[in-house]
């Protein structure tokens, strides 16, 4: 620390700092893709894992694993959220020039409910994992494949999401729209 002549602080030097509500973490996330022929077309498999292997919560007077918890504790600093264990999603689309298809899921592993707890309780409710299955297919046609009809559900079995207190659902882990089908027609000028 720097001070005038009248000991009043000018310039605060500062080498190490410890932020509280701050959040530590560390994880794996994995990617594999194929692509190979089929049906007179291309068929692409990819996948794509997330596993949270650090999660760690400083609330400036603890830290805590939030690792498969919501972090919504009664001292859970504002920044932190929800944390599931594994994300992933697993898609395989085909195509052969005029038409496409695809098919994909998402999972979300379950978190422990934490709302309103103090951070050192043990969670006893679970907020259940989300698993979708969502698909498209789009059909090309006209001079140059021009005009393009796509029709696709996302949610394609109405999945509801894990209930959560307080807010009803996660948005951070979970959609509650439920299925949604949608019509697309596009023109290619």
């Amino acid at each position: 620390m720097l001070r005038d002549t009248n000991g009043i602080a000018q310039t605060i030097i500062t080498r190490t700092f410890n932020a509280p509500s701050g959040t530590r973490t560390a994880g794996i996330d994995l990617t594999a893709s194929q692509s190979l022929p089929m049906g007179g077309g291309r068929l692409a498999l990819r996948d794509t894992l997330t596993i949270l292997t650090k999660y760690d919560i400083d609330t400036g007077a603890v830290i805590y694993d939030g690792i498969g918890r919501r972090n919504s504790t009664t001292t859970s600093p504002v920044t932190s959220a929800a944390a599931p264990r594994v994300r992933n999603v697993l898609s395989a689309d085909w195509g052969n020039g005029v038409q496409s298809a695809g098919l994909s899921w998402r999972y979300t592993s379950s978190v422990k409910e934490d709302f309103g707890l103090a951070v050192t309780a043990t969670p006893t409710v679970t907020i259940g994992a989300w698993s979708v299955v969502d698909a498209q297919y789009q059909y090309k046609f006209g001079q140059d494949s021009r005009y393009d009809l796509t029709l696709g559900v996302i949610n394609l079995f109405d999945k509801a999401p894990g209930k959560a207190v307080f807010t009803g659902y996660l948005s951070s882990v979970a959609d509650a729209l439920g299925r949604q089908v949608y019509l697309k027609a596009t023109v290619s000028l």
